[in-house]
Parts: structure tokens; sequence; C-alpha cells
């Protein structure tokens, strides 16, 4: 199999009556390969016949039903390039991403129909408008094309190396970048997550395995549906990661035996009332990618779930490029082995070292900025190959995270280079700190920023949302447990990283549609205020 197409096609021939896709998004649905690859085709030649061909660009503004995954395959199919919208965005920010992609249709759910329709009179180069789950007048019916469409393959020639998806980045730093991914750098990635599993029997996924997916479709994070499909396993579609209970039963229900997240809703989960009721026990290996685990967290929900978590790093860009293991999760006494704090080591198809500012390998504990080189590495950045040649150097990925590798080979991430804070003469990594903030009693979340100073050019500052019962307990003396966080800072790192100003936020801190803390939201708010 070379192409996401052949996914369907191939396990349709091999185990027709399988199921393969199971969906809690609208009701609950079920399908075995056979009928899921007969409505790809359908779909596929439906887009086909519509007049939209090779090579052209389809925009979907959904949020994660077994549609989602349909149009992924389809549009494999048939040569049609999906790009995933983040449907959070403002519609000038959808806006702005669909002209640049150059899109001629659009799939949209009812919850974004306004938007879809507020964009269509702006939208000169979309000529083709489908509606998904529910009839829309005056444009196409998604069931519809399903119904219409044959069922036999499209028959459109599809070369590994090409496009397969246009997929934009978050534009924290900016505005969004498309990200060019081909089949090969899709299928690169599904097989290296396959080959990390002989190291290690608990990730060893077979074609009895099931993967409950939380997270967006629309983001790279939709790599576990892949992975299972390409083994012929089961994917179980949950429309959003907030669904706490429902996920949690589903897992029960369909015994499930992996769920891929990011540590926030690991963190929601722990503190979910009842949550011990549920029979997790299915569940083979949990996985965390996206941002990074505190370890604090890490340790109470090795405790809870139990230590068969996988972490995975990688990027839009390209990825997995270190893995650290199920059996590198374990807790040694009373101190937790010092590698839970790492991201691993390089994955089994990539190769991974630290550089310096010349790009120079770094001496093994020396800090410096990870780069990587894999066949999941994008094809580059969407007409923009001045950005491309920044980040992609004699096939050295540049990722942009700080970080120092030991001995053993393990990396170690520090943060962001662009998050990094220069206050005075020192650098302060902000990850380093908010790990040491976790570990305060009263803090439910934080987020750690470099803020505008008149006399350290920047200081450190934390935006903190308190534990409900911190927050009644310090009612009125919030200044007072200011004090005694920074306190507690200066009895864990050196004081020039410790937070100068606190702010507490009365909601949960701004994440974006993943679940990663947003640092830009909090840095706007600074300079606002």
């Amino acid at each position: 199999m070379y192409t996401l197409g052949d996914i369907p096609r191939k396990y349709a021939k091999r185990w027709p009556d399988k199921e393969c896709m199971v969906c809690y998004a609208h009701g609950e649905v079920r399908y075995t390969w056979k009928e899921f690859n007969e409505r790809t085709n359908r779909l596929a030649n439906s887009l086909l016949n519509m007049g939209i061909k090779k090579g052209d660009h389809v925009a979907i503004l959904m949020e994660n039903c077994h549609r989602y995954i349909e149009l992924y395959y389809a549009m494999a199919k048939a040569g049609i390039l999906p790009v995933p919208l983040n449907f959070r965005l403002h519609p000038k920010e959808l806006k702005y991403i669909i002209e640049n992609s150059e899109v001629v249709g659009l799939v949209f759910e009812p919850d974004y129909k306004n938007v879809a329709v507020s964009l269509k009179p702006e939208l000169k180069k979309v000529k083709h408008y489908i509606s998904a789950i529910d009839k829309v007048e005056d444009m196409e019916f998604y069931e519809d094309l399903i119904e219409n469409g044959s069922p036999d393959e499209p028959g459109i020639e599809i070369d590994e190396n090409e496009m397969a998806m246009l997929l934009y980045t978050g534009g924290t730093t900016g505005l969004p970048k498309g990200v060019m991914l081909s089949h090969r750098n899709i299928l690169n990635w599904v097989l290296d997550c396959i080959l990390v599993g002989l190291d290690d029997p608990k990730i060893r996924v077979s074609p009895d395995d099931s993967t409950v997916f939380i997270l967006p479709a629309f983001h790279i994070s939709v790599w576990p549906v892949f992975l299972h499909h390409y083994l012929g396993g089961k994917a179980i579609m949950i429309r959003r990661p907030t669904e706490l209970k429902l996920i949690l039963e589903v897992i029960e229900k369909e015994k499930a035996t992996h769920m891929n997240a990011v540590p926030t809703v690991y963190f929601l989960l722990l503190y979910l009332p009842d949550v011990k009721k549920y029979d997790l026990s299915s569940i083979k290996w949990w996985s965390y990618a996206g941002a990074p685990f505190p370890t604090e967290v890490l340790k109470q929900c090795m405790e809870l779930f139990g230590s068969n978590f996988v972490q995975g790093l990688g990027a839009t860009e390209g990825g997995p490029w270190t893995n650290l293991l199920t059996k590198d999760h374990v807790l040694r006494g009373i101190e937790e082995d010092k590698r839970i704090s790492s991201a691993g080591r390089e994955s089994i198809l990539c190769e991974a070292k630290i550089v310096d500012e010349n790009g120079n390998e770094a001496k093994r504990g020396e800090i410096g900025e990870l780069v990587t080189k894999t066949k999941s590495t994008m094809l580059g950045y969407w007409k923009n190959p001045e950005k491309t040649k920044e980040v992609i150097k004699n096939g050295w990925y540049y990722t942009g995270d700080m970080g120092r590798m030991d001995e053993d080979g393990y990396v170690y991430l520090l943060d962001r280079k662009a998050d990094m804070i220069k206050s005075g003469a020192e650098r302060v990594y902000p990850f380093e700190v908010e790990n040491v903030l976790f570990k305060h009693p009263a803090v439910a979340e934080a987020i750690v920023v470099g803020a505008p100073d008149p006399k350290w050019g920047e200081r450190v500052h934390a935006a903190i949302y308190l534990k409900p019962e911190y927050k009644e307990k310090y009612k009125g003396k919030e200044e007072k447990l200011k004090k005694e966080i920074i306190d507690f800072c200066h009895q864990n790192i050196a004081g020039y990283k410790c937070p100068k100003t606190i702010d507490f936020w009365a909601e949960p801190l701004p994440k974006t549609a993943v679940g990663k803390l947003l640092r830009k939201d909090i840095k706007a708010k600074l300079k606002g205020s």
C-alpha cells in the first residue's frame, strides 16, 4: 500500500466483513471495510463528476465524524487534495486559508453553515459547496453524493510522492502556513509507528486493535486512525475531546486498545468525578503528543491509568522524531526515573541531533536546536519557498525546539526557540518553570511567558488557573498566594528563572483546538494591558 486510498481498497478485498469504523459523533454508526470502501468510492466518483479534478483543492470545515475520514480516503483515490480547516478560527482567518490554498470546493457541517454561507459571496474561486449531515438549499448534499456515485474504484493513477494533504499550521507565530504532505510522508509516519512497536510489545498494533480518536481530524494528530487502518484495525470516532464521560464510556463499551491525546485532556480526565468506575483495562497503551507533559501530572496519570504511556514527538511538518516508550515510563521508588521528563530517543525511521547556532552538532548535554531527517518531512510550505529554505537545510528539518541530548540519546526539550525568555543576560525556558509550578498544589494550569520589562528587557511572568478549592480558600488573599507560589519556585529553581509577576485567571487558560496551551494569547494580553 503506497497511498492513503490503497488502505480501504485492500481491506475491502481482504476482510470485507470486518468492522473498521465506529462513529459516535451524531448518534452511532458502524461500517465494515466493504461498506466503508464503497462509500469512499461513491464519494470520490461524485466529486470527479461534479467537475472537481485531480490536483484541485477542497476544504473541509467539520468536527470529527466518520465522514472526515471518508473524505480523506475518497480524495486520495481521486487525486483531489483536502485542505482541513481549524473550525475554531475566525471567518477572516478561514477566508485567508481558503484563498491562499486556492480551494475550489468546501465541505461543511451544520454547525458551520452560517460561516460557509457568509463567506460564499467573497470566495470567488470556490464553485462547489457540500453540506454534510443536513441539506442546505442551493448546495450539494453529502449523502446524495454517496448515494448517486459509482461504487467502482475511480481508477485515477496516484504516485506516492504526490501531495496528499495541505495542512495549515496553527499560526502561533504569524499567519498560518500550508504544509504540503505527500502520501509517502504520511505513510512513512505510520510505518515508523509500526516499527517502534517491535521494540515495545505493548504498543504493537494488530488487526484486532482499535483506537479511540478524540483530537481534531484537521490536525496531523489523525495519525492513529491511519495507523490502525493500515493494519486492518478499527477507528472509533468521538466528536470532541471535551466529551470526557463519552470517551470513557466508549473505551469500556468498545474494548478499545489505544487512545492518543494531549496532556490537557489527560489532566481533565484525571479530575473527572467517578473516573475510577470505568473499566479501561482493554487499553494497551495511552499516547500523548502535541505539548510537553508536566512531570507531576504525568506521574498522577500513570498512577491512575497505569504506566503504559508513550510519548511521540513530531509536528505538522513531519514526524515522528522521537519516542518515549512504555518501558521508559516507570517510577523507581520515591524518585521518578528522570527519563520521564524526556522526549525519548530518535524514532526508527528518523535521524535526530542537537545543533548549535552555526548548525554544528552539539556535544552530549549541550543545549541547542533539535534537527531531524526523515522521509516523513513535508514537501515544503505551500507557495512559500523562502520559509521552506529556512527550516529545511541539506535534508535536515530545523524544528525550532531547543533541548539537549544525553549520552544514551534521550532528548530533553527545554522549549520552543521562539518562546525562550531573555531576561537581562539570562535565558529562561518557560516549560522548565511551568514544570515547577505544576508541582504546587494550588495550580491547575500554568503558562509562563516573557513580559516586557524596562529594566530586564523581559521578566518571567506566569498566568495561572487555580484549582477550585484554592480559588475559594484564597478569595480576597490572592497576593498572599502569589507570594507563596513565587517562594515555592525559589525553593526549586534558580532565582532568575522564577516568576516576577503572576496573574490568576478566572477561566481555564486559552488553548488551541488540539488542546495546546496558547502562549501567544497570554503575550497579547500583556501587551494590551
